[in-house]
Parts: structure tokens; C-alpha cells; sequence
């Protein structure tokens, strides 16, 4: 079965969520080195920050927290655990 797009026509783009990942992460060299599953992750848990602040979860220096487990994470990017985009340490920088 071939999946098929349509075209988007007027304002219906606007009708769609889409998560934010800051261009930096894309086109700044020093990202080189981090996958783009684990850029999609950042997405995703950068999207996370707004359901945090939502429900007031800040830490004692008022930094947003977000509550994301590694089976929400493997759910929601159709992922295994052994795949390392999955795990929340593909983000660690160098």
C-alpha cells in the first residue's frame, strides 16, 4: 500500500501541529556529531515543555521539567530501546 500526500491548499497548513527544533540543531556545525532520530527526539521533548509548564512543574531554580518515559519515547517514535534515537542520551553533545 503506497502512502499518499495531499496537496496542502489556503490555510490548511495551519490546521496541523508540528514540533520545533531550533534551526542551530540543523545547521550549526558543532551538531554535526548528533543524529537527526536524536534531533527529532529533541523535538519532541522540547514539545513536552509546554505540557510542563501547563501543569507548573519547575524545579527549584524555575527551569521547566518535562516527564517523558523511554516507553512513551519508543511509542511515539515507533522505536525499540536497541535503537539508540530511542534513548534520551543520543542528545549528549561531545
Amino acid at each position: 500500500m503506497k502512502l499518499q500526500f495531499e496537496y496542502f491548499y489556503g490555510s490548511e497548513a495551519e490546521d496541523f501541529t508540528f514540533y520545533r527544533i531550533p534551526k542551530k540543531i540543523i545547521t550549526s556545525p558543532y551538531f554535526k556529531v548528533v543524529s537527526y532520530g536524536a534531533k527529532m527526539l529533541y523535538g519532541l521533548l522540547f514539545d513536552r515543555v509546554g505540557l510542563s509548564i501547563m501543569n507548573s512543574w519547575f524545579d527549584e531554580e524555575n527551569r521547566a521539567f518535562i516527564i517523558f518515559s523511554i516507553q512513551e519515547i519508543m511509542d511515539s517514535m515507533y522505536c525499540k530501546l536497541s535503537t539508540s534515537t530511542c534513548s534520551p542520551l543520543a542528545l549528549n553533545l561531545p
